[in-house]
Order: C-alpha cells, then sequence, then structure tokens
C-alpha cells in the first residue's frame, strides 16, 4: 500500500523527552516527502535534458510500500539537488544511474540493523568524502586542529569486540530509556564505523538511517562510550525529523555561539541540536547510574552535565524560539532529569 500523505503538524512532537507516540508517523512523512521530492527532481531531469526515465518513476513509486529506506536513497536526492542547483549535469547523470542500475535490496533496508565499516556500499563514497571535508575553525578563523580530518574504514580492528560492546550499549540504553531504543529501532538502518581522528560521529538527513562512529580509544571504557555516541546520534536523528516541519529559532544562521561539546562557534540550530542531545545522553547515564552502573557511567554523566548546563546557559541567553521550538526549550531540563513529558 501507498504511504499516506502528511498530516497535520502536532504540537505534542516538539519535546526533549523521548516520546514512543509518534515516532513511526514522523518517519513515514519525513520518507513521503523526500520520495515526492525524488520523483519532482526526476521529472526536472526529463523535462531539461531530454531524457526518457519512466522506470526511474515507476522504481520510486514501488518504494513507497518498503517499510525502511536504504540511506541511498536520500543521498541520491541529495545527489540530484547538489547537481541541479549547480548546473553539474554529471554529477545528475552519475545519480540518475546509480538509481537505475541500484537493485530493490540496495534501496530498502533489511530489519534491524546492520554494525559494519564504512565503504561497504556504493552509495557512501560521496558520503564519507563529505566527512573528510571537515575542516571547523575557531572564532578568528585559524584551524581548531592543526592536521586535517581522517577517515578511514577498519583495517587493523576485527569488528567482532565491536559490535559485542555495541550490542551490550543497547541493551543498557533498552533498560535506562525503552523510548531512546525504540527511536533506535524505528530510525537506525545502518552503523558505520570508521578510524581516524577529528571526527567522532555524523548522521545527516541526505544519508538518513545511517549512524557514523568512530572507534573508541583503545583506554577509553568501551561500552560506556558507545552509550554516549548512539544516543547521541540517534537524538540528532529525531531533532532532524522534528525540524523538516519548522525551523525551532528564528536567530540568524550567521550568528555565532559557543557551543557545549565541538570547539567551533556554531550557529543557534546547532546550539539547540548539542543541547538536545546532551539533554538526552544525561538522562540515559542518569539512569544508569541509578541502576547501579560503575564509575565509567559516572564519570561520563559528570562531564555530560557540566556540557548540558552550558549549552542551556547560552540557550537561556540567546535563543529566539519559535513555537515549535518553545516546546524543544521547555523540555530540555525535565528531560535530562529523566522526568515524563509536563502536562
Amino acid at each position: 500500500m501507498p504511504e499516506a500523505a502528511p498530516t497535520e503538524v502536532r504540537p505534542e512532537w516538539f519535546t526533549c523527552v523521548p516520546a514512543r507516540d509518534d515516532l513511526g508517523l514522523l518517519h513515514r512523512l519525513f520518507r513521503h516527502a523526500w520520495l515526492t521530492e525524488l520523483t519532482n527532481l526526476i521529472e526536472v531531469c526529463e523535462a531539461n535534458l531530454a531524457l526518457d526515465l519512466a522506470d526511474l518513476r515507476a522504481k520510486v513509486r514501488a518504494l513507497r510500500a518498503a517499510p525502511r529506506l536504504s540511506p541511498a536513497v536520500f543521498f541520491i536526492v541529495h545527489r540530484l539537488r547538489r547537481g541541479i542547483a549547480a548546473g553539474d549535469v554529471t554529477e545528475v547523470f552519475d545519480a540518475l544511474f546509480f538509481l537505475r542500475r541500484a537493485p530493490r535490496e540496495e534501496l530498502t533496508a533489511r530489519p534491524g540493523m546492520e554494525v559494519t565499516s564504512i565503504l561497504t556500499e556504493a552509495w557512501e563514497y560521496g558520503f564519507v568524502e563529505e566527512m573528510r571535508a571537515y575542516r571547523p575553525v575557531l572564532a578568528g578563523g585559524e584551524p581548531v586542529y592543526p592536521y586535517d580530518t581522517l577517515v578511514r574504514p577498519i583495517l587493523s580492528h576485527p569488528l567482532e569486540g565491536h559490535r559485542a560492546a555495541i550490542a551490550e550499549a543497547h541493551a543498557q540504553i533498552r533498560a535506562a530509556d525503552p523510548v531512546v531504543a525504540a527511536e533506535h529501532d524505528e530510525f537506525v538502518t545502518h552503523t558505520k564505523l570508521f578510524d581516524g581522528v577529528v571526527l567522532r560521529g555524523m548522521t545527516a538527513t541526505h544519508a538518513f538511517g545511517a549512524i557514523f562512529l568512530r572507534i573508541p580509544p583503545r583506554d577509553d571504557d568501551a561500552v560506556t562510550y558507545w552509550i554516549e555516541h548512539l544516543v547521541h546520534e540517534i537524538s540528532h536523528l529525531k531533532l532532524e525529523l522534528l525540524a523538516q516541519h519548522g525551523r525551532l529559532v528564528l536567530n540568524p544562521p550567521e550568528e555565532r555561539y559557543p557551543p557545549p561539546i565541538r570547539k567551533d562557534p556554531r550557529p543557534m540550530a546547532g546550539i539547540v541540536h548539542a543541547t538536545f542531545v546532551l539533554a538526552r545522553m544525561v538522562r540515559v547515564f542518569r539512569a544508569l547510574v541509578a541502576l547501579g552502573h560503575g564509575p565509567a557511567h559516572a564519570a561520563r554523566l559528570d562531564a555530560l552535565t557540566a556540557q548540558f548546563e552550558q549549552g542551556l546557559g547560552t540557550l537561556r541567553a540567546h535563543a529566539r524560539w519559535t513555537e515549535h521550538g518553545r516546546g524543544i526549550a521547555d523540555t530540555l531540563e525535565p528531560c535530562a532529569r529523566g522526568l515524563a513529558v509536563p502536562a
């Protein structure tokens, strides 16, 4: 059955506190919007490049019945957008050809979640190049790091150990907050691991469903590390879905503020993202410490709480919230404290 058309936005969606009721609908609306845009972009290409792309339009119609899409679909949309905007016919042809040759199993996601190295699928190469181009700079324009970003596939570390630690991290997240675990189950299709420096993780709407995470340092507690970064990226995906329905803050994007996690000044929307994910990480670690987990979790809770308070202070001082954003703002502290949505 085709997916239903989007419905009106619900104000109760805009909360930092994990809530189960909206997960499936939010995800369906997101997929619907991107598949509709993909059809529109294909029609633009047909009209302007004298191409017959009826087979691609039929392929996209068939994808509407799929319960889970591969990140490849969103990345195709991204490449078509970018190519059309830049007048880059080669990029447009590359994206259309990828869509034409990709079998259905490359465009849909299997049940569950796969943990692999980066660069195991063809669509990833373009996204990984974006990751490698990351160059954060300080307020004065000087680089944050005296070295380039490195993002490399896993060659020298057996994946089995990482998979086991990630499985334990998921089990602990589920015990601490079942709704955060449900968000993972609904949104995440691929966990992609890499080695390198500078970047620790990345998600994006144009690769929705994939979480890219750097493997932990050898001297770090692996399970604690994975809990932090999995909750971080899951929460980014949730907030990205909400942000598709309207701006959260009115601050101009050219304004920059000190962030609670990264070193490079960020637009206010970035501060909102960082504080949102920190509230949820604090929530999960607070619950795990209460369940009796050891000093590594307690130390991470202390560090994350300090970052959360920094982000919250910046928001209180400078954020100019929209109506939707106000729902996020009012629930940041209750979320971090482990409370339910305020009545």
